[in-house]
């Protein structure tokens, strides 16, 4: 073994067990809070995760306390939508989103935000390949919101 591979081994055992006594400090609920790459959950510290284009609003603070984005999620914007709503004072919208999994729990969330606000939802339509139908259904109402 040359002694630069002994250093580097050397250097490597120092930082393990430095890392190792900083995990060791840490609170047991930190400690296991993220896995990665190691089998010991003694050897696991938080890290943080940043996204700047994922805007599923699976991905909550209270679930994920270190996932950040760059970009606010779909649910975001529904505080405002109420806002306006209630500034205008419409009481009865209709609403217009795309009708996949990414957008059914946003516009699911936007519809219990109306309702807790007690704006009442005329119809609601979900985009497809065809626009003509859903439209043609959303004619009863004035506003419409769409996300």
């Amino acid at each position: 073994m040359t002694a630069a591979a002994t250093a580097s081994s050397t250097e490597a055992g120092v930082l393990a067990a430095n890392h190792l006594d900083t995990a060791r400090s840490l609170p047991k609920e930190v400690r296991t809070v993220a896995c990665g790459g190691t089998q010991s959950p003694t050897l696991t510290i938080p890290i943080g995760e940043i996204t700047y284009a994922d805007t599923h609003p699976m991905y909550t603070k209270e679930n994920y306390p270190n996932f950040f984005r760059a970009v606010p999620s779909e649910t975001a914007f529904n505080p405002a939508r109420v806002a306006l709503l209630k500034y205008y004072n419409w009481t009865r919208v209709g609403t217009l989103y795309q009708n996949s999994p990414r957008y059914d729990l946003p516009h699911s969330k936007l519809l219990t935000d109306l309702d807790s606000a007690q704006i009442m939802i005329a119809e609601t339509q979900g985009l497809v390949e065809e626009l003509q139908y859903e439209l043609m259904k959303l004619k009863v109402s004035k506003i419409i919101l769409s996300n």
